[in-house]
């Protein structure tokens, strides 16, 4: 059986794959020892669109 994501999900794939890759990877021992995520992270991943995700369009979630 194989599986094949839709080329908007491969988009979406390759630019979180990105986020972490550049800007996250970075702060990971930060993270793993505050157990908190620094606030421009969280910016950053809202300007992305990150958040959201799991929400269907018809309740809030973005597009």
């Amino acid at each position: 059986m194989n599986f094949k994501l839709s080329e908007e999900n491969e988009q979406m794939k390759t630019m979180v794959r990105n986020f972490v890759d550049k800007e996250v990877d970075l702060y990971a021992n930060e993270i793993e020892e505050t157990e908190e995520i620094p606030k421009h992270l969280i910016d950053k991943a809202k300007e992305l669109g990150l958040f959201g995700l799991s929400i269907p369009e018809e309740y809030g979630a973005s597009a």
